[in-house]
């Protein structure tokens, strides 16, 4: 059964794993470790079994959240962890009192841009050539918290 828990330090090694098939470029591991000791930041993972899943890093300023980073293993894709890591980050966002949160997310990246749309997120705008490696527009999204579906 998979669950969401808190990130700690003995997962970070899997997290950046992870990360790195996931982002180009990708967080150093230093930049994950730093978001553990970080108190407006929500980091948690998935796991099965002690094996870790996916992640997610919410990151918040006053009243407004930005998603820093969610990825799901490829091995571990459409089993709804995903699904349940965007659950537990709205479900914060929604305890600290959060109105809005927002996110990048590479024009390419459908299945990405689906989640989103799945839990109310609407694009808010684009940035040309905002990732490199290889270069590519981003989509913004944004979420008014009220409206976020449960």
């Amino acid at each position: 059964m998979i669950e969401i828990i808190e990130a700690e330090e003995k997962h970070i090694s899997d997290v950046f794993e992870i990360e790195k098939a996931a982002f180009s470029p990708s967080w150093m591991e230093g930049s994950l470790l730093s978001q553990l000791g970080d108190e407006d930041a929500h980091f948690v993972i998935a796991v099965e079994d002690g094996r870790v899943l996916g992640f997610c890093v919410l990151h918040k300023a006053s009243d407004e959240g930005e998603l820093y980073q969610i990825a799901v293993d490829e091995s571990a894709k459409r089993r709804g962890a995903g699904d349940m890591l965007m659950k537990d980050a709205l479900d914060y966002a929604r305890i600290h009192g959060l109105v809005s949160i927002y996110l990048e997310v590479r024009k390419s990246n459908t299945p990405a841009i689906k989640l989103y749309k799945k839990h109310g997120f609407t694009v808010a705008g684009h940035r040309r050539k905002y990732y490199s490696y290889p270069t590519e527009d981003a989509v913004v999204m944004s979420l008014h918290v009220n409206n976020a579906s449960e």
